[in-house]
């Protein structure tokens, strides 16, 4: 094991201590806001953006509407979190979310992981070999990396 191994560790550690505090509906509800904002503000903020506010400037209205987009998203998120929150304490399942935050704070830390993995085996000239050799933890995600390039494309195409 080295540090390479160690700081992956880290990292998972980190991200399932902020899932277990934050809990799973917070957790979850982070990453619904930021994919709903963005691919919202992109997809539907620049025509809201020109036929109700009467901007003209394409540029402009694209990054107005993500913007605005993304706010309204952002406070609807916040809102819906609260209550979700509130329901979770009135019934006093706190404990199943914080679990289920831990779980999801895994699967979150281990993406981001494969994400440095990535990067390091692009842009370290002999990165695949050094893992091979000398690494036990980034092995096992790095051939996680692998794996799921193969079979994503036969995923999607289904």
């Amino acid at each position: 094991m080295n540090i390479f191994d160690i700081l992956i560790i880290l990292v998972l550690v980190v991200f399932v201590l902020r899932g277990i505090f934050k809990g799973f509906i917070s957790e979850l509800f982070e990453i619904l806001i930021l994919v709903a904002g963005i691919w919202g503000g992109l997809k539907y903020g620049t025509l809201f953006v020109y036929k109700h506010i009467g901007v003209k400037n394409p540029v402009v209205c694209k990054i107005l509407g993500v913007v605005l987009f993304f706010l309204i998203v952002l406070i609807v998120g916040f809102i819906l979190k609260k209550v979700l929150k509130d329901v979770i304490e009135a019934l006093h399942i706190g404990g199943v979310d914080k679990f289920l935050g831990a779980l999801l704070g895994f699967v979150k830390g281990y993406l981001f992981s494969m994400a440095v993995v990535i990067l390091f085996v692009n842009f370290y000239p002999d990165g695949e070999h050094y893992i091979e050799k000398n690494t036990n933890v980034v092995k096992v995600v790095y051939h996680s990396v692998k794996y799921f390039r193969l079979n994503i494309s036969r995923f999607l195409s289904k």
